[in-house]
This record gives C-alpha cells, structure tokens and sequence, in this order.
C-alpha cells in the first residue's frame, strides 16, 4: 500500500467507523440456514465473509444474498438447495479462514465469498492479496472435487462523492486481485456485483431487490458446472 493510499484511506476509515454502529443496530439475521431442499440431488452452497455476505441492509437473510441464491439456484436447477451462512457484518479476510474451521468446503458444491466493505482500505496491500488467496487455496483443498468457489466483488458506488472516489480506489484495487486469484485457481471465478446505490444501514431504506441481481449474476456464472456433491454426516450437522 502506497503512502497516498494510506493518508486518503483516513477519512474513509472514520466514516465507516462512525456508520459500523448505525449499521450493526440494524441487522436482523435470524436465518442462518435457508432450506429449500428435496429429493436427493439438492445443491448445498455456503456463504461466507462480511458485507453482502453478512445481509448488509437486509431485514432477514431469507431476503439477502443466501435466500436470493437459494431461490435463484432451485429455480433454474429445478433441484432443491440448502443455503449455510457463516458471515459477521465486518469480518476481516484474515480472520475468515479461523470462522470456516475445521470443515472448510467439505460437503458443499458452491462457496460464495464476499468481502466486507471495510476491506476496500486494505486491498491494495500485498499482505491482502496474500491473505486472499490463503482463503481461496483452503477452500480448493476441502471443496468436493466437483465444487466451485466464487468471489464475488465490492459493488461499485454510484454516488458521486469525495469519499466514493476514496473507496472506489479500494473496490477496484479489490476486484483486479480478486480476478487475479480466481484465474490461478481452475474452480474459483470471480463475479463482479452490481453497481452499488439502494442498500442503506439505516435499516428500511433500501431495496432489497439489489440482492436479486448479485444472485442472479452469480448463477448465471456457476450453474453450467453445478453438480451436487454427496452429503456426508459432517455435512448434515
């Protein structure tokens, strides 16, 4: 990271300091398990990380990302899919590898990573990019052979403002090492998210229907080469 990174993630840092306390009073997530399962041939995926992944201005996780993919993925599968969150609103990628422990990948045919949007002060370091692809290679090691792992990227911003500008350096410098990751590893694909402007921390203004397009985006990614792993009891619990 640059010393002009550093001095213009500042602000940045405190504005988001200053909103974490708005934004964490207005999660809800009592769901963590979105079960649309039948039959024997249902697609397990897990969500992991902070941001999107966590339900950020969602009221429940039904209407987040997971109950979007579970929807999303049975309806164009036409198999059943069960939806595993493991995600707190702003994890660090450091610390997400400890969260998965010590089941890792095992037992699902679909991780989805999403990054907080803390991490957008840190993507431009080497350490970050590092500690990305640590998650990403743990995750090809205990995935089923026939799994897949996505990265799904930071949202753009839409607004046009100082600190959009600060952040939107972050969110790409975040992006392009996502991309580079998931090209060097044959089962992990990168899917950029929509652009970002309708979800707020202030819980009831916001639209959750931006969770729709993320899920749709990655299906349309993944689902090709989607093919159900075997359930293990480990898997079960």
């Amino acid at each position: 990271m640059t010393l002009i990174d550093s001095v213009l993630n500042v602000p940045l840092r405190i504005a988001i300091a200053m909103l974490s306390g708005r934004f964490l009073r207005s999660e809800t997530r009592p769901e963590h398990l979105i079960d649309l399962a039948y039959g024997n041939e249902s697609l397990r995926v897990l969500v992991v990380g902070a941001g999107l992944a966590a339900g950020y201005g969602a009221r429940t996780q039904s209407r987040a990302l997971p109950g979007q993919l579970a929807m999303a993925l049975s309806s164009r599968s036409g198999r059943g899919v069960v939806v595993q969150t493991r995600a707190q609103p702003f994890l660090p990628l450091r610390d997400t590898i400890e969260l998965l422990e010590p089941q890792g990948g095992r037992g699902y045919d679909l991780v989805v990573f999403a990054p907080g949007f803390t991490e957008m002060t840190r993507a431009s370091s080497f350490r970050w990019r590092k500690e990305l692809f640590e998650l990403v290679l743990y995750l090809n090691r205990t995935l089923p052979d026939r799994g897949r792992i996505v990265l799904a990227g930071l949202p753009e911003p839409r607004k046009r403002g100082v600190l959009e500008w600060v952040g939107r350096r972050g969110i790409d410098a975040a992006n392009a090492v996502m991309t580079d990751v998931a090209f060097s590893v044959p089962r992990a694909v990168f899917v950029p998210t929509p652009p970002f402007s309708t979800l707020k921390p202030s819980g009831g203004s916001f639209d959750e229907r931006y969770y729709v397009r993320c899920a749709e985006t990655i299906v349309e990614a993944v689902l090709p080469e989607l093919r159900p792993a075997p359930v293990t009891s480990s898997a079960r619990r």
